[in-house]
């Protein structure tokens, strides 16, 4: 099967098998994607990507969903501005994932971050000021429920949280200025 897609900003056509999953592709075609040759399909949940802006489990992902896809892996986006939103974060809270998940959690930060950006939100906790619609978007069990997906519990939720508003106030402050 012939895959068009876009990974870390560089297109590529991929030939593999329709059931291939997106980790083994990531692994051949990103220099430094992680090789977890003890995984047993979403156990630990370390290998999360956005595809489309959404996490994923690359393990569970078949390539036949990725023609067209927009795939962002650690590996890139430790380079960017955005990942110097959240670095700056676990520096000023002090609290920052365990080695085995911080790429996973990173990425899982950085989609709630772009959710938050989209509805223009600021402060988890505090989002009152923008009436309950935004409460529902983004609260505290939607961060549960997407942190959930790596299953590593160095960081607890309240911690999270801090890490996310800390985040979000530093995204918030740089795109102002641009």
């Amino acid at each position: 099967m012939n895959i068009n897609c876009t990974i870390d900003g560089i297109n590529h056509q991929i030939n593999a098998s329709s059931v291939k999953p997106l980790n083994l592709i990531l692994q051949e075609y990103v220099f430094d994607f992680p090789s977890n040759y003890e995984c047993k399909g979403a156990n630990c949940g370390n290998c999360i990507v956005l595809v489309n802006e959404q996490p994923v489990v690359s393990c569970l992902v078949p390539a036949f969903i990725l023609d067209g896809a927009k795939i962002i892996t650690f590996g890139n986006f430790r380079d960017s501005l955005q990942y110097e939103d959240i670095r700056k974060a676990y520096k000023e809270t002090g609290f920052r994932p365990c080695s085995q998940c911080i790429a996973a959690k990173t990425l899982l930060i950085e989609s709630i971050l772009r959710r938050m950006e989209k509805y223009g939100l600021y402060g988890i906790s505090s989002a009152k000021s923008r009436n309950e619609k935004i409460k529902m978007l983004i609260n505290r069990d939607f961060i549960e429920k997407e942190l959930s997906i790596n299953k590593c519990r160095c960081v607890d939720i309240s911690s999270m949280e801090k890490i996310i508003n800390a985040a979000y106030k530093y995204r918030k402050k740089r795109n102002d200025r641009l």
